[in-house]
Formats: C-alpha cells, sequence, structure tokens
C-alpha cells in the first residue's frame, strides 16, 4: 500500500504530492519495549508495579507506572513560579522525555493459593447494584493497619501491588501481596439509565 501510495506521489505535480502526503496516514508513535521478566529469576525482595490485567492461573503480571505526559509539564505557566521551581519543572520535562524512551518493564509472578493477599482499598469499590461502597468503622481501621484479607482474583488492572519474596534467584517464591492503592479505575460499571417516568 505504502509502494503504491509512493509511486502514485512521484508521478504527481508538486502541489498535489503536498496534498497526497497530508492525507496519508501517519505512523503511530513507536512505544518503548517491553522487557519481560520471570519473578522467580529476581530472587528474594520488594516488587512494585500496577497489575496489567486480572490475574489467571496463579498468574500476576506486574507493569511500570506508565511515565508522565510532557504536554502536562507544557500547561505550567512559569509567570507563577520562582527560579527554582522553573528549574525542578524543566528537570521532570526531561526525565519525563527519556522514561518514555526507555523499555518499560513487565514481571510475571506465580502466586500460589497458600500466599496471603492484603487489600489497603477496598476490594469490591462497588456493591451488585453499581452504588459505591461505603467501608465500616472495622474495615476503615483494617485498612489503615494491616489491610482486608482478599483473594488473588480480586485484583484488577490498574491497581498498585507490592509483591514480597523470599529464596534465592530462580528458586524465589511470593510470600505476600498487598494491593495499596488504584492507579485508575477501568472497570467501573455503569449506572443503567432511570426509566422515563409515565405520564
Amino acid at each position: 500500500m505504502m509502494v503504491l501510495l509512493g509511486v502514485m506521489v512521484l508521478g504527481l505535480p508538486a502541489q498535489d504530492q503536498a496534498k497526497a502526503q497530508k492525507a496519508a496516514p501517519k505512523k503511530a508513535a513507536a512505544s518503548p519495549p517491553v522487557t519481560a521478566q520471570k519473578g522467580v529469576d529476581l530472587g528474594a525482595g520488594v516488587f512494585g508495579g500496577i497489575a496489567a490485567d486480572m490475574p489467571q492461573g496463579g498468574r500476576l503480571v506486574l507493569r511500570d507506572p506508565p511515565p508522565p505526559k510532557v504536554e502536562d509539564f507544557n500547561k505550567i505557566n512559569p509567570k507563577n513560579l520562582t527560579v527554582a521551581q522553573k528549574q525542578a519543572v524543566q528537570k521532570a520535562k526531561e526525565q519525563a522525555i527519556a522514561l518514555q524512551k526507555a523499555p518499560r518493564k513487565e514481571i510475571e509472578f506465580v502466586v500460589s493459593d497458600s500466599v496471603t493477599i492484603r487489600f489497603k482499598v477496598l476490594p469490591q469499590p462497588y456493591d451488585d447494584k453499581g452504588n459505591i461502597v461505603v467501608p465500616t468503622r472495622e474495615e476503615k481501621e483494617k485498612l489503615k493497619g494491616t489491610g482486608i484479607e482478599g483473594k488473588l482474583d480480586q485484583i484488577r488492572s490498574g491497581h498498585i501491588v507490592r509483591v514480597e519474596q523470599t529464596g534465592e534467584k530462580g528458586y524465589a517464591k511470593v510470600k505476600s501481596v498487598t494491593i495499596v492503592g488504584e492507579a485508575n479505575l477501568p472497570n467501573e460499571p455503569v449506572k443503567p439509565t432511570p426509566a422515563k417516568k409515565k405520564k
């Protein structure tokens, strides 16, 4: 398709070539490569990231958080900033540009049924009807303390997860999984539109 478009463009006058180039589909910006790792190969330690998807078959995949958008730094009004703040914004912008080009990490952990899973956020933020669940006093205390015990299949895409492993590289096993927050809620239930009242 691109070769055919290139042949067509070469045979056109200069004005028509410019129009054809504008009409040609633009290539999407190349996303940085993803480096996949197995949790077993990392050895003992504490690892964190954002849940890539709902765990299946005892498999939990964590990704690096997305880098900040460079466009957000361009929206900052420099007139309201001190010199030190301007330098900090510029440094953060440069880091964001570097992070967008850097490879993203993806770590796959195998979680057995005996592993303790604790939530520092409500495991089910919505009830069956789509209403927000208000935590009880006991649940609030547990959320601030050790967390509420849950199951692996309650982890959703967008949860911020901390995984603790024990053992040597190649033989490491997951000791505990803690959900410490939410980066976003892509699976929010949508409330149905109420029926119109009959007159």
